[in-house]
């Protein structure tokens, strides 16, 4: 869902926020549209990982809650966006 070059937004101020991306498409949306099979995406596998963010970035002193709520609504909807796409490709 993420490369590790960007990792949650790790240098923008705005968490979730278009950002360019490289090197098939210039943004996740265009990219990720670019998976022929999703077969093995288990969508209950993710239900939850955002609340498992937040637990786990508050661990940071250094992360303020704002931006924690942020990185974990952001993933939660990019899991929520590869579920719509792999019931599309159904």
């Amino acid at each position: 869902m993420y490369d590790n070059g960007t990792s949650l937004w790790y240098n923008i101020n705005h968490v979730g926020q278009a950002m360019d991306c490289k090197p098939f498409h210039r943004s996740h949306d265009e990219q990720i549209k670019l998976v022929s099979d999703l077969f093995w995406f288990e969508a209950g596998a993710v239900k939850g990982l955002g609340d498992e963010i937040e637990k786990i970035l508050a661990q940071d002193e250094e992360i303020d809650e704002k931006r924690r709520s942020a990185i974990a609504s952001s993933v939660t909807e990019r899991c929520n966006q590869i579920e719509r796409l792999a019931d599309e490709k159904l």
